[in-house]
């Protein structure tokens, strides 16, 4: 027990004291006594001393009576008395004379002499046994002193035994008062945090209501093969190349990889008609046309024109939404690559909601309805470690805008894409290296001169939608079409930077 200590002490005190208060009283008790004894004989001696008076002054009186002065001896009083007593009185027929009488008085003074002298001695006694009892009193006392010093000290100890205890438990109590209060605000500040995590969830949940009824009728149209219009339909197939092109394109959101299932077109005349077969977009030709490969099909019911195509994970005029980290490089020369990201997003028919510009400044804003948040292969710290022109400062203050670019990506539910994972989504192709001058920017706009290949200008300059190789400036890349119908296959794409 915590107080174990202070209640022994207190306990003891308490012995002591009762033990200090009998001793205290049984002292004073025989010393009362003793006293009571001394003052009685005291008083016995005083009463004799009186009774010894009253006789001297009845003898002085009688000599007074007699007619002699009181200064005379007895003796010769008696003397007189009895010469005078003898002329006077002579002896009477009773036989009894005055000097009877005053043989009786010297009877009586005889006895009173002998009890002044029995009383003497007895006071002597009285009052010497008194002194005894008084010195074995100062004795008792003496030591009852010492005891009371020593019981004072032992007190004294307990005491201060006592309050070393009080005070160790004191500092006992405050420190963990202290640290009671440090719990506690911890707590404290833990359910604040939670509280404001739990609003915060809740607004996201509240923001992922309407997606999750927008998921629902999704699945709902997974798990029943019927649909009510087709998402497009089939105007050119080559069942050698397997390859067929649609009527929907680039403005209908479709991009490459994208699969449909093909049905014929009396699906909606008979209704549950199986698929006929299953096709994959290779890429945009313009902004209502594609070209896909041909996956599955049957040789005696083969894909033809006019055949209808769908898919329930995706609707015309549906897009995909991108956030940009910093510094995202697709060739691997430590220079950004932006501009020709956001032209291949673009390009594919997607849309770029919020990114990071090379000088750390955010655009746009992160939303719940955002595909993918596209980071680089590396940690941007050590792309920016190799950046001579940052200074300490300016590269932490890139970094924590990242931090917080990410975190308002996961407070979205937006998952991260590293951006060889994304370009692979793209089906991006590298183009061949490009030479960069470092004397010539890379927004020179420079055209190409015989076979040496210049920076692109990726501001501006048209991009092909729908090539093997997503994002490259307009003219990189043959098609097959006729030129006078070339212009037919590029669409022009300026990002807003």
């Amino acid at each position: 027990m915590k107080n174990q200590g202070e209640i022994i002490s207190l306990i003891v005190f308490v012995i002591l004291t009762l033990a200090l208060g009998v001793t205290t009283y049984f002292g004073f008790k025989n010393l009362n006594l003793q006293k009571a004894e001394l003052a009685s004989a005291q008083s016995e001696l005083q009463n004799v001393q009186n009774d010894n008076n009253t006789l001297a002054a009845q003898c002085a009186e009688v000599q007074t009576r007699a007619g002699f002065d009181p200064a005379l001896k007895t003796s010769d009083v008696v003397a007189a008395m009895t010469a005078d007593v003898d002329a006077a009185l002579g002896v009477q027929g009773s036989g009894k004379t005055y000097k009877d009488a005053v043989a009786e008085l010297k009877k009586r003074i005889s006895t009173a002499d002998k009890q002044i002298a029995d009383a003497a001695a007895a006071r002597d006694a009285s009052v010497d046994s008194a002194f005894s009892s008084v010195t074995q009193a100062q004795d008792q006392q003496t030591a009852f002193d010492e005891n009371v010093k020593t019981e004072q000290a032992n007190r004294d100890d307990s005491l201060q035994t006592v309050r070393d205890d009080y005070d160790k438990l004191t500092k006992s109590f405050v420190d963990q008062t202290k640290r009671f209060d440090v719990v506690y605000r911890q707590a404290h500040d833990a359910i604040v945090t939670a509280n404001e995590e739990t609003a915060q969830n809740r607004e996201i949940a509240n923001r992922y209501a309407d997606f999750n009824i927008d998921l629902s009728r999704r699945i709902d149209e997974l798990s029943n093969p019927d649909f009510d219009r087709a998402d497009g339909s089939v105007v050119y197939a080559d069942q050698s190349g397997k390859i067929v092109r649609l009527d929907i394109g680039v403005d209908d959101g479709v991009r490459p990889l994208m699969t449909f299932q093909v049905f014929p077109p009396e699906i909606f005349e008979e209704g549950g008609i199986a698929a006929k077969g299953k096709i994959q977009v290779e890429r945009t030709l313009e902004a209502h046309a594609c070209e896909a490969r041909i996956l599955e099909d049957s040789a005696v019911n083969p894909i033809l024109p006019g055949d209808l195509v769908y898919t329930s994970f995706w609707k015309p005029g549906e897009v995909d939404r991108y956030a940009l980290d910093c510094r995202l490089d697709v060739n691997g020369d430590n220079i950004s690559d932006l501009n020709e990201i956001i032209n291949l997003i673009e390009a594919n028919g997607n849309e770029v909601a919020a990114y990071i510009d090379n000088d750390g400044n955010v655009h746009g804003k992160i939303t719940p309805d955002v595909t993918r948040v596209v980071i680089p292969n590396m940690p941007l710290s050590s792309l920016l470690a190799a950046d001579p022109e940052l200074n300490d400062e300016r590269r932490q203050a890139i970094v924590d805008t990242e931090t917080a670019f990410l975190d308002e990506a996961k407070a979205n539910g937006v998952r991260q894409m590293r951006l060889s994972d994304f370009l692979v989504r793209m089906d991006y192709k590298a183009t061949d290296q490009v030479v960069r001058d470092a004397n010539v920017p890379s927004h020179s706009g420079e055209k190409a001169v015989g076979d040496t290949r210049v920076a692109p200008v990726f501001d501006s300059t048209p991009v092909v939608s729908g090539s093997s190789s997503q994002g490259v400036p307009k003219g990189t890349v043959a098609v097959e079409e006729e030129a006078d119908s070339a212009e037919r296959y590029f669409r022009k794409r300026a990002p807003n930077l």
